[in-house]
C-alpha cells in the first residue's frame, strides 16, 4: 500500500511507521491496514483508522456493540447479585426457622417436665393421705413418704 499526502503543489509519498502505519499530521490519526471479520464479511484485510498511540479507533457500529455487551454483563452481573441476596434471605429465614422450631422443642420439653412434676407431686400428696396399712397393702414401705 502506498499512502501520499499534498504538500507544497505536489503529492508527497509518506512513509509507514513502526506499525505500518501511515500518520495523517492534521488528523491526528494514523491509516493502516486492519485484518478481521466486520459488516458480517469474511476475515479480510480492511483500511481503518487509528490514534497517534496505535489504538485502533472504532466504529459507532463497533462502540454500539461494545456498549451493548457491556449493558448485557452489568445486567447479568445485578441479576446474580439479586439471585445471592434472596439466596441469602431464604437461609436466614431457614435458620430463623431452625430457631423457632428448637425454641417450641425446648418449651414442649419444659411443659412435659412441669407436668411430669406436678403428677409426682399429686401421687405423693395422695399417697400420704394414705394410712400406712393402706400403704402395705400397696407395697409401699410408709417410711419411704417421710
Amino acid at each position: 500500500m502506498e499512502v501520499y499526502h499534498w504538500e507544497d503543489g505536489t503529492y508527497q509519498r509518506l512513509t509507514a511507521n513502526e506499525r505500518g502505519h501511515y500518520q495523517i499530521n492534521r488528523m491526528n490519526v494514523e491509516l493502516g491496514v486492519w485484518r478481521g471479520t466486520y459488516l458480517g464479511q469474511p476475515e479480510q484485510a480492511w483500511l481503518r483508522w487509528w490514534d497517534l498511540r496505535g489504538n485502533l479507533l472504532l466504529t459507532g457500529k463497533e462502540r454500539a456493540l461494545i456498549a451493548e455487551a457491556q449493558t448485557e454483563q452489568e445486567r447479568q452481573r445485578a441479576e446474580l447479585q439479586q439471585q445471592r441476596a434472596e439466596l441469602q434471605q431464604q437461609r436466614a429465614e431457614q435458620e430463623q426457622q431452625r430457631a423457632e422450631q428448637e425454641q417450641q422443642r425446648a418449651e414442649l420439653q419444659q411443659q412435659r417436665a412441669e407436668q411430669e412434676q406436678q403428677k409426682r407431686q399429686q401421687l405423693a400428696a395422695q399417697l400420704k393421705s394414705l394410712t400406712p396399712e393402706q400403704l402395705q397393702n400397696l407395697g409401699i414401705a410408709p417410711e419411704l413418704l417421710e
